[in-house]
Order: structure tokens, then C-alpha cells, then sequence
């Protein structure tokens, strides 16, 4: 009988009721990444199985991205291959998310990547990016707020674009959306006085 809850590092699947199928193993510990592999096939019977997927995860939000990312099949159901790995800890159909787990503080002198978080991020450049994919003909309210809806909105244009299908606008994301970097202020000069004499 299978573990009604399926794990691939820190996150949790439940699985009843959903349905499961495994195609591969599970090795190591999901504490210790390092050679800890896992891979699973995923049927969920119709996306109004997705809730009881994520249970109380704080991506549950985000369920309009998971079904984007789920392809359809015959009939109602929802497939989705979860597979981890050192290289990569979660892809779901093909498509690496691990960058889900990261942070979304910028790089000095980059824009912040926008993810799925927990409350979502908001702000002006989130504002952008939702006005960028209404440009690109995507739909996208324009709320400032990164929701389920503006990640899937996301994960539309990167399907589109082939791009890694990840909902996350990072550099390349922003790019293919014609949105050059915010400029930086320049650093404060150091005006050099000559000597007294």
C-alpha cells in the first residue's frame, strides 16, 4: 500500500484520493539532499482534485500555476511527473521549479525574481511584469500583487516562449518580455578637491 502522502524534500503531496501511480524509488532522505532521488507519476481526477493535492501547503494559492503546469489527458484528469534529483530537486512535467524554494532578494544591481511565496510579493515590479504579459497578449490583472494567477499567467508566456515552464519571472523570462532592467542610481561621486596651498 502506498504512503498517502508523497514527499520530495520539503514538499508534501497527499495523495488520496487523488490517485498515484510510482515509476521509480525513493533513495536517501529527504533532509539530506545530497543522492536523495525520487520520481512518481501523479494522476489528479480533475483539477477539482488539486485542493486536496496540496492540502494546507501554502502553494495551495498558487493552483492556478500548478494546473498550468499539469498537462490534460483523456477525460478530466490532470498528469503530472514529479521527479527529483540532485541536479534539479523537483520538475514537474520536465519543468525544474526548485526555484520555488529560493529566496526573492535580488542580486546587487538585478531585478528581484518573482516566485510563488508565501504572503505573495507585491510591488511596482510585479506591476510591470502583468503589464508586460498584457502587452504580450496574456491576461494578467493588474493588481501588483503576485498571485496563483499572475504566476500562470507567467507560466503561459514561458510555454509559448520556450521557456523552462516554472511561473517565476527571472532575468530570461524578463527578457523574452521586452523588459529591460530598472537602472540603477548611480553610485555618489567623490569629487576631489585639490590641495590648499
Amino acid at each position: 500500500m502506498l504512503n498517502p502522502v508523497f514527499r520530495i524534500y520539503e514538499l508534501a503531496l497527499k495523495t488520496k484520493d487523488v490517485g498515484l501511480a510510482a515509476t521509480g524509488e525513493a533513495k536517501g532522505s529527504p533532509l539530506s539532499p545530497k543522492g536523495y532521488t525520487a520520481e512518481a507519476d501523479v494522476v489528479v481526477r480533475g483539477f477539482d482534485a488539486l485542493p486536496g493535492l496540496l492540502g494546507d501547503s501554502p502553494f495551495a494559492e498558487y493552483l492556478p500555476l500548478i494546473k498550468e503546469l499539469g498537462t490534460s489527458a483523456a477525460g478530466s484528469d490532470t498528469k503530472f511527473h514529479l521527479a527529483s534529483t540532485p541536479q534539479k530537486w523537483i520538475t514537474i512535467n520536465g519543468n525544474d521549479i526548485s526555484a520555488w524554494f529560493g529566496t526573492s532578494s535580488a542580486q546587487p544591481g538585478q531585478p528581484r525574481p518573482l516566485r510563488p511565496a508565501h504572503p505573495p510579493l507585491q510591488g511596482e515590479d510585479v506591476s510591470a511584469v502583468q503589464h508586460a504579459l498584457n502587452a504580450a497578449k496574456i491576461s494578467a490583472a493588474q493588481t501588483g500583487i503576485y498571485d496563483g494567477a499572475t504566476a500562470a499567467a507567467v507560466a503561459r508566456f514561458q510555454k509559448q516562449s520556450g521557456l523552462n515552464v516554472d511561473g517565476i519571472v527571472d532575468a530570461a523570462t524578463r527578457d523574452k518580455l521586452g523588459m529591460k532592467p530598472l537602472p540603477q542610481p548611480a553610485p555618489p561621486s567623490e569629487v576631489v578637491k585639490p590641495p590648499r596651498r
